[in-house]
């Protein structure tokens, strides 16, 4: 069950260092990670630059920013993420 956002009014930083805290919970298990490789983008609306590389940081051995590609979904152009296929040839 997903919980509503009551108050919209929160700041900017208090969201986005609790977003980082959600994340690095769920998904960042470094010592249990042979190799983690994190792309990410410069522009994203939705997620600051300054969040996504702070989470890549503390969570990848590698980083690839995409500059420019937005959220990285089909929304930005990315039905097929080219840069991961070319990446894993």
């Amino acid at each position: 069950m997903r919980r509503k956002l009551i108050n919209k009014e929160l700041p900017e930083d208090y969201i986005a260092e609790e977003t980082s805290k959600i994340y690095l919970e769920r998904f960042a298990k470094p010592s249990e990670i042979a190799k983690t490789i994190c792309f990410y983008s410069d522009n994203d609306p939705y997620v600051k630059y300054e969040v996504e590389k702070e989470f890549a940081d503390k969570v990848a051995t590698e980083q690839i920013l995409l500059r420019g590609a937005g959220h990285i979904n089909a929304e930005s152009g990315f039905d097929t993420f080219e840069e991961i296929v070319n990446y894993l040839k």
